[in-house]
């Protein structure tokens, strides 16, 4: 794993907050920052100076209250997810939330319907097997290609009356 700067700002600022003096925080490994990595005696003395960079995040990320996996100097995805969630904490002063709480009310500014049998023929109607009066057919704001055909252009699609209003502000 080649360390990026923000890898770098990252284990200086840790190193800093830890006073060990790796010098300003800039990205950039010099010779201040590996001289600090050295002197961070929860890792081992025989690793190299990138796994102790390595090392460095994932102390930092434990303390920080994050799941690096073990402190082994090695760059895995349980590192990127705690790096993740640090860098987060560190630009916006907390914890990121969880992906989906479940206490989160779902957007629908269109009040569309859920996705049930019922709700949708209360919605839309009930569709007839050939023909619908609620179809519309309207211009899009650009050409299209088909899915199914890339040969062919479209500039011209058909939805229910109820969506054309949504189907045709995309851009």
């Amino acid at each position: 794993m080649d360390p990026t700067p923000q890898i770098i700002r990252i284990a200086q600022r840790y190193l800093t907050l830890k006073k060990l003096n790796p010098g300003a925080i800039d990205g950039i490994a010099g010779k201040k920052t590996y001289a600090a990595l050295d002197k961070l005696n929860e890792l081992p003395k025989s690793w190299k100076a990138e796994r102790k960079l390595v090392g460095a995040i994932q102390l930092y990320e434990q303390e920080q209250g994050f799941d690096p996996g073990p402190v082994d100097g090695l760059w895995g995805q349980r590192t990127q997810a705690a790096f993740d969630q640090l860098t987060y904490m560190l630009l916006y002063g907390q914890q990121p939330e969880p992906w989906r709480p479940e206490d989160r009310e779902p957007v629908n500014p269109n009040n569309w319907p859920i996705q049930t049998q019922a709700a949708l023929e209360a919605f839309y109607g009930i569709a007839k097997p050939i023909g619908n009066k609620n179809l519309v057919t309207f211009n899009i704001p650009y050409p299209m290609l088909l899915a199914w055909d890339t040969s062919k252009e479209i500039t011209k699609i058909t939805a229910h009356i109820k969506v054309k209003d949504s189907a045709a502000c995309f851009k």
